[in-house]
């Protein structure tokens, strides 16, 4: 009846009649509704929890969360440069340092002194610039206390190092912030000085080794021996390396190039004393097999041992000074055992 006044179209089944199907089809598109709303809501909740944040504003579109997988406590694992291109910049490295090192190594005096003083220094920057602090005193620092035992020998003063040490802590101190930052300024700075101790301290011998009756054949064995085991050790390791050798420390290195190594150390060992001869030494012998030997276990051990020290200070190389080796320290973390305990070999032999 109504359904035409003033010209106003609306379903009459709506203003009068019985309501026996609209009404009850439309409740059930209502209930339908709702129970989607809710069904929306309960995914909201669940996906809100899943984040781990309950506060959060609740985000009903397709779930965006980055799960992030559990650490293993591996070694930080930056990107890297393609391995092509790392293992050329190792090749170049090498090609220019090495012959520097021997050349250094032949002529001997204070080529060689000249040498060891400019590794030390190098790699007790690096080490002083590895502290998780900002402080412009504790690369120079390290850079002196790791040159307190090579001067000490090379001036045949060896009360020169406590002298030395004595003035460096006084300075040190002298020099430090008086504010809240000084307590953890000092800890770093007594870091620095024991690792830049550790760096001088096992060059030092290298240097009594060279001017010793001989000396340049038992320290290019060393330097050779150390070469080899960490190439052989990388090459074999790389290609066929299957178990790990200590995952804790280094997940990298494995048990087939460790061994390897150690044959590439004992190789050189063996090399020398077929070649020596040929230039006039012949009283070295199986001394020099011995001493490869010495020099590869050394080596395993003083990598494994940087290798931990950089695992706790949360970095991947030492520095940057060596493409495709990273730093100073990265190049003779093998070579300072390795040239210790050399020459304790060495000397066990009377020939020091």
């Amino acid at each position: 009846m109504a359904s035409g006044v003033r010209g106003i179209l609306v379903h009459r089944g709506v203003l009068a009649g019985p309501h026996s199907r609209a009404f009850p089809s439309s409740l059930a598109r209502l209930q339908s509704t709702a129970e989607a709303l809710r069904g929306l809501a309960r995914s909201c909740s669940s996906r809100n929890l899943e984040t781990g944040d309950p506060g959060a504003t609740p985000s009903c579109g397709p779930s965006t969360v980055n799960r992030v997988a559990p650490s293993n406590d591996s070694e930080p694992t930056p990107a890297s440069p393609p391995a092509g291109h790392q293992v050329r910049n190792r090749l170049l490295t090498a090609a220019v340092g090495g012959p520097a090192v021997l050349l250094c190594t032949l002529a001997g005096g204070w080529w060689f002194t000249g040498m060891v003083y400019a590794v030390a220094m190098l790699a007790a920057w690096e080490w002083g610039m590895l502290q998780r602090i900002s402080a412009r005193l504790l690369p120079p620092l390290g850079v002196l206390s790791a040159l307190v035992f090579p001067v000490a020998i090379s001036i045949h003063e060896p009360a020169f190092a406590p002298i030395a040490f004595g003035v460096l802590m006084c300075l040190g101190v002298a020099l430090l912030p008086h504010d809240e930052s000084a307590s953890e300024l000092l800890s770093a700075g007594a870091l620095t000085v024991v690792g830049a101790i550790y760096i001088g301290a096992l060059l030092t011998p290298s240097i009594l080794l060279r001017d010793a009756p001989d000396g340049v054949v038992w320290v290019l064995t060393i330097i050779l021996a150390t070469w080899a085991c960490d190439t052989a050790a990388y090459a074999i390791g790389r290609r066929w390396g299957r178990r790990k050798l200590a995952p804790p420390i280094s997940p990298q290195k494995t048990v087939e190039g460790t061994v390897a190594g150690l044959v590439g150390a004992v190789a050189i060992g063996a090399s020398m004393m077929a070649l020596l001869p040929l230039f006039g030494y012949s009283e070295f012998g199986p001394k020099l097999v011995g001493l490869g030997l010495v020099v590869g276990l050394s080596a395993v051990g003083g990598d494994l041992l940087e290798s931990a020290v950089k695992r706790r200070l949360g970095v991947k190389d030492a520095g940057w000074m060596l493409p495709g080796h990273g730093g100073i320290l990265d190049r003779i973390d093998g070579l300072l055992p390795a040239l210790s305990f050399g020459f304790l070999y060495v000397r066990a032999w009377g020939n020091v």
